[in-house]
């Protein structure tokens, strides 16, 4: 019954006249349209986030004049009962067709002059996005199996733009793999250091004596060999980088490199794998071309730039939140290399990481940042001068929001509101901006948690191995003795490449804690084994105690951060970039999953989009069916 009526829905329905309830219909279904459209928005841009400013351009507006489904470049104009059939035959048709209308006006096709065949226009234009869409809108077959050739298999050859992280990419490929690493760029050697040095060695041929020129090892090789000894790894990657960039004598032993793996007559060893990598001609005039006869021993792969990787991989070595949050508006400033007449500009992959060490350097020592160091970067005026204001806003943002205050639960009602408000009634940009301020704060505290629990993990694997060092001692005190062992062990470690220096100094740190544990049995006059450790397992308790309020806090952090985006945004755009941001982050993923966030939980489920499509199919059927 609807109370401010008395009356019940069905004597309301008797009531209406046909035209009201026709009404009634079309507003549902005109509200039923605008919800397909943003679920189908909001998956989109979990695929394509590099995009987001591009999604949140265009509004929706149902249209009775509207043939199905268009756009003017500002509206996606629908017609409602053409959408929903549309969507319940296929929803995937309709997630593409809305990507099909944004990239028309990406690339700016509505507001083309008028060309003298507009049908051919259009035809032309439907077949450059149709090419695009072919190429990106490909998941893959689901299992991720490949399978490799035992025999036959050919080196790789990654051919790219400068700056993108060809170098990057193999020495993750290494470290992730557990396999060993010799990088060299070709044009820094010699025919000599290439194949080696000629020798006159003395053989036996149907018992004539004669002299007879051999070369002696590679350097290459040898390096390959040096590294198998100092690590023990018998697999790996040789990463031979500007292969195309060899000088004219050395042309010919590439091509004898890549088709028998062999420089001179030293073959590359076993279980090795050879990834030489290149750009085109058009970044490097010294490039030489491949003939068709050495591109046919190869595995040739084109790497392109790609935002949403790299963003991936920012957000799990800790690049600059500035350079992340700029370059999730700014996606064109990413990667771009020009040669014209004027010069040459380029803003690469490599600058922008380079950048972020830099700036985390200079406000860690409280140097100011100007434009003269962000065009040592960025060597491109513009985006170098954009940056440049970007960052001076972020750095402005992050003190006017007061970011850390907001995670902290230190702002009174009072500033807490005016905050709030500021959100509110900020531009499309400072709203980006402070959502992603937001979600380098949370980083860097799960920074610190995970600081946190690989020294509590760490410690308690020395603790482990002390207890059964400890069974055949007799005074506690020997742990001097067994940090002499540790130190000795981890040196050995270092040096074979087994753990890196960065984890090198990740176990140092455990060491420390356990000689302090030792120093104070001393102090206490603890001696006998089985005592002393039972009071470092009550010492340990206070580590792991510290870790819970570490994680504690974290999680705090995360639900006041929810709390100041719901505030302020709802579930709108900025929610899903906040979602989708910490889903994106490795470690937030992690951290959450173990300890949870019921926030999280709540705003991530509305992207469950086969959930909502599911729903949203249903409510479809059941109102066309009228």
């Amino acid at each position: 019954m609807d109370t401010r009526t008395g009356i019940l829905p069905c004597e309301a329905g008797k009531n209406m006249s046909a035209n009201e309830m026709a009404e009634i219909r079309k507003s549902k279904m005109s509200a039923l349209g605008l919800r397909v459209l943003q679920v189908c928005r909001n998956e989109l841009y979990a695929r394509y986030p590099y995009l987001d400013g591009a999604f949140a351009s265009l509004e929706y507006k149902a249209s009775g004049e509207t043939g199905g489904i268009g756009t003017d470049g500002t509206h996606i104009l629908f017609r409602p009962d053409f959408l929903l059939k549309c969507y319940v035959h296929d929803p995937e048709k309709v997630r593409k067709g809305y990507l099909h209308m944004l990239l028309h006006c990406l690339y700016l096709h509505p507001f083309q002059k008028k060309a003298e065949n507009i049908r051919l226009w259009n035809l032309a234009c439907d077949m450059a996005v149709e090419q695009i869409l072919e190429r990106e809108w490909g998941f893959g077959t689901g299992d991720g199996a490949e399978i490799y050739p035992l025999v036959r298999q050919r080196p790789i050859l990654l051919m790219g733009p400068p700056g993108i992280g060809k170098t990057a990419v193999m020495e993750q490929i290494a470290r992730e793999c557990g396999v060993g690493l010799v990088a060299y760029t070709i044009t820094h050697h010699t025919r000599q250091s290439a194949i080696g040095l000629p020798e006159i060695v003395t053989k036996s041929f149907d018992g004539t004596r004669m002299d007879v020129t051999e070369y002696t090892m590679s350097e290459i090789i040898a390096s390959v060999y040096e590294c198998m000894e100092r690590t023990g790894k018998r697999e790996g990657i040789l990463f031979i980088d500007e292969i195309n960039c060899v000088s004219e004598t050395l042309a010919p032993t590439m091509l004898q490199f890549l088709q028998n793996k062999t420089f001179g007559s030293h073959k590359v060893p076993e279980g090795w794998m050879i990834v030489a990598a290149g750009n085109p001609s058009r970044y490097n005039k010294s490039v030489r071309e491949f003939d068709i006869v050495t591109l046919d021993r190869v595995r040739k792969i084109d790497i392109m730039p790609d935002l949403s990787v790299w963003m991936e991989y920012a957000w799990k070595n800790q690049v600059h939140g500035a350079v992340l949050s700029y370059l999730s508006i700014k996606e064109e400033s990413f990667y771009i290399v020009e040669n014209t007449v004027d010069g040459k500009f380029f803003v690469t992959a490599r600058g922008w990481e380079d950048l972020s060490e830099l700036l985390k350097s200079y406000e860690e020592l409280e140097i100011p940042v100007t434009d003269e160091l962000m065009s040592q970067f960025l060597q491109k005026e513009e985006v170098a001068r954009d940056f440049t204001a970007y960052y001076q806003l972020y750095r402005k943002y992050g003190s006017d929001y007061g970011i850390r205050e907001i995670l902290d639960g230190k702002l009174n009602e009072v500033a807490y509101e005016k905050k709030i408000s500021m959100a509110k009634e900020g531009s499309f940009e400072e709203r980006f901006t402070v959502t992603g301020l937001l979600l380098a704060g949370i980083n860097r505290e799960v920074s610190e948690f995970e600081k946190t629990d690989k020294k509590v993990g760490g410690v308690h694997r020395l603790l482990t191995h002390l207890k059964k060092y400890l069974q055949e001692k007799q005074d506690i005190q020997c742990i001097e003795e067994f940090l002499k062992e540790q130190r000795k062990s981890l040196a050995v470690k270092l040096e074979t490449e087994l753990i890196s220096r960065g984890e090198a100094v990740e176990w140092e740190t455990q060491f420390h804690i356990l000689d302090t544990y030792r120093l104070a049995l001393k102090k206490e006059h603890i001696h006998d084994p089985e005592k002393g450790f039972e009071r470092i397992r009550e010492m340990f308790g206070e580590l792991t105690e510290e870790r819970l309020g570490v994680a504690e806090k974290v999680k705090d952090s995360l639900e006041r951060a929810f709390g100041f985006m719901e505030r302020a945004f709802g579930d709108d755009q900025e929610m899903v970039l906040f979602v989708t941001g910490l889903t994106g982050n490795e470690r937030v993923s992690a951290f959450i999953g173990s300890h949870g966030c019921k926030p999280y939980f709540k705003y991530s489920g509305k992207l469950l989009f086969r959930k909502e499509e599911q729903k949203l199919l249903a409510e479809c059927r059941k109102i066309l069916e009228k």
